[in-house]
């Protein structure tokens, strides 16, 4: 008898589309995202991909989503206002952030049976890393894991490494996104900062990918970020950078298969689907930095449209109390804790109690 050796067939991912809207700006309800994830999948961890500044998530391209669902992964590649056709126009990690947010709240809603109720992350490339660190700040609870390759972490807020200052060919889209430059409209470039509040991300873990010699997204948008982690006390990162030096460098590029920041999922992906990290809440009581606005399992704090301010706030959500220092001027603060809200427009430090 002749024992016969059987190839061994792997499915293709399912891949598909969809559109959905945003629940903070109802207009805009043409949002796009594709996704991937493998056949017969049960609780898959979400990873939601960031783009670049000036392209879309066509930039992933349908190899490279295959290849992250066979990480056992869903990936779906988020495109945000003003991309891949969608209403709405870029504002430069503000208001756009919430279309990722809401994007996993679509994701959830539609594909129950096939992803995890609780575990997701966002990987981004450049801007989209900044989005991702972005993320950290504006919805810190939401991620068991943060990936940011060649991410920006100031879009213009410290006069020397703000990455208007240091890169001239993205100012003037900057300019019409932010609405201005930073000596015109500095409040914006400070809600932007999200180096600042890096440590309202006190649980999970941030992986940055970076080359020393990358001239688009220059590495010290990473260091100082590492550097505002470690000032805060916390080890939840993990730092690798490349040179010259190295054979394998994490070059300014999209993770397709003929670059070689491709193989940097081999190892983000690890520790997202062993779930190394785990599912967390904000502590009940404590201290963030809102850039903008900021929305935990706990509670949710807008300043103004969320665009152009930022505050320091102590809370304690078994009194309902807060206590926000603005760092932008003058302010309308509306606070969020379950049932209860308040409303105000503060100058100085103020103390607020949600009813």
């Amino acid at each position: 008898m002749i024992d016969l050796i059987r190839p061994c067939f792997i499915p293709s991912a399912v891949q598909g589309t969809f559109t959905y809207a945003s629940t903070i700006d109802p207009a805009i309800n043409d949002l796009y995202a594709k996704y991937a994830y493998m056949p017969n999948s049960k609780n898959l961890p979400i990873v939601l991909l960031m783009h670049g500044y000036d392209s879309d998530a066509s930039s992933f391209t349908n190899e490279t989503m295959e290849a992250f669902a066979r990480k056992n992964i869903f990936a779906c590649a988020v495109g945000l206002r003003g991309f891949n056709d969608a209403g709405g126009a870029s504002d430069s990690s503000a208001r756009e952030i919430y279309d990722i947010y809401d994007a996993l709240s679509y994701i959830r809603t539609n594909f129950p049976d096939i992803v995890s109720s609780n575990r997701a992350a966002v990987v981004g490339y450049s801007s989209g890393g900044g989005n991702a660190l972005a993320c950290t700040c504006k919805f810190p609870d939401t991620w068991t894991d943060i990936v940011s390759h060649f991410g920006i972490s100031d879009y213009g807020h410290d006069a020397t490494y703000g990455w208007y200052q240091e890169v001239a060919e993205y100012r003037t889209t900057m300019e019409t996104r932010i609405g201005g430059n930073p000596t015109a409209v500095p409040n914006a470039y400070y809600a932007r900062a999200h180096v600042l509040a890096l440590a309202n991300y006190s649980g999970g873990h941030i992986q940055f990918f970076h080359d020393v010699d990358d001239a688009q997204v220059p590495v010290d948008q990473t260091q100082r970020a590492v550097a505002a982690l470690v000032a805060a006390g916390l080890i939840n990162y993990t730092a690798r950078y490349t040179s010259s030096a190295n054979v394998i460098r994490w070059l300014h590029a999209y993770p397709t298969a003929r670059d070689p920041v491709h193989w940097t999922s081999d190892i983000w992906s690890l520790p997202i689907t062993k779930q190394t990290h785990a599912v967390w809440t904000i502590p009940a009581s404590g201290s963030v930095k809102v850039m903008g606005y900021i929305v935990t399992k706990r509670f949710s704090i807008w300043l103004g449209d969320g665009t152009a301010h930022a505050a320091d706030v102590v809370y304690n959500t078994a009194t309902d109390s807060y206590t926000v220092t603005p760092l932008t001027g003058e302010a309308a603060v509306t606070i969020t804790q379950g049932a209860k809200t308040v409303t105000q427009t503060i100058s100085e430090v103020t103390t607020l109690t949600v009813v």
